[in-house]
């Protein structure tokens, strides 16, 4: 039997936000819940692929050569989605899971908000397709976006594979990997949405009240975000491990020609050789 979710048929991403509704109200654990958030991202392939094939086979109508020469009945086959209406359909999956104009954010409880509604503090979850489902807190927002750091590290590598620090973060290796291999990790709905895939500075994380940070960093201007006073926010984690990660900033050549700054597990500045292997935890801006 065909099975019908909200007037759109088979959309297995449907059926997971109905059953993520059902699991909130009947008060399901956050274990539960994220294992039904990473399911997610195989639905979202899944229906994504049902309407490609949609979209083949009307244009080379294959429902009427299925019927010409009977090979199978055509209502059983994933092909019976050409009876639906695939920009109606496109449509749906775009509004529901596209997030054009509207995210799902975590206050004191899960609630989806228009884009432009969001405050500092809120969290989104974002799978990165390799390397897992994270959560992302808002930590500035403007009338132009709001500007997300994740809450852990997503992986470890070297600002450079060799121990430099000329030309920056700008320059680095590790900035070309965040560009190509990390950025095509994210979810589609997001990569339209954001701009600025970038690593925190040492003004945003820690500020500039200590001397020794003035005096061995490249400034950045940058103030330190409200949430960053607290320790327990400029530290982070990486697979449940406490660990130092990257900051923007390169190390004054006096000091260092291949330092970078880092943030220790202790929520403090100090600075590792580029070919160190530190915590990458993203920043971005999400346009409003």
């Amino acid at each position: 039997m065909e099975r019908t979710f909200n007037n759109y048929r088979g959309l297995e991403t449907t059926a997971v936000c109905n059953l993520m509704k059902q699991m909130i109200k009947r008060g399901a654990t956050d274990e539960e819940l994220l294992k039904v958030v990473t399911y997610f991202e195989s639905a979202i392939d899944f229906d994504a692929a049902n309407i490609r094939l949609n979209d083949a086979a009307q244009k080379n109508d294959v429902k009427a050569l299925a019927e010409k020469y009977n090979s199978f009945d055509w209502t059983d086959g994933i092909v019976r989605y050409c009876e639906a209406d695939v920009e109606a359909t496109k449509e749906a999956i775009n509004r529901l899971f596209g997030i054009p104009n509207g995210v799902t954010v975590f206050r004191k409880q899960k609630t989806r908000i228009p884009i432009s509604d969001i405050k500092v503090g809120d969290q989104i979850t974002i799978p990165l397709k390799g390397f897992g489902t994270f959560l992302a807190t808002a930590h500035k927002v403007t009338d132009n976006g709001a500007m997300f750091i994740f809450d852990e590290y997503v992986a470890k590598r070297p600002m450079n594979e060799k121990n430099t620090n000329h030309g920056g973060f700008e320059e680095s290796d590790l900035k070309r990997w965040m560009d190509t291999e990390l950025f095509g990790s994210f979810p589609d709905w997001i990569k339209s949405r954001i701009y600025g895939l970038t690593i925190p500075t040492v003004g945003e994380i820690i500020g500039w009240g200590d001397n020794w940070d003035k005096e061995h960093f490249e400034k950045d201007f940058d103030q330190q975000l409200p949430l960053m006073k607290e320790c327990k926010n400029r530290s982070a984690y990486f697979k449940n491990k406490l660990e130092w990660g990257w900051l923007r900033n390169a190390v004054k050549q006096e000091y260092s020609s291949a330092g970078f700054a880092v943030v220790s597990n202790f929520g403090v500045a100090y600075y590792g050789g580029a070919s160190f292997s530190g915590g990458v935890r993203p920043e971005f801006w999400l346009v409003r």
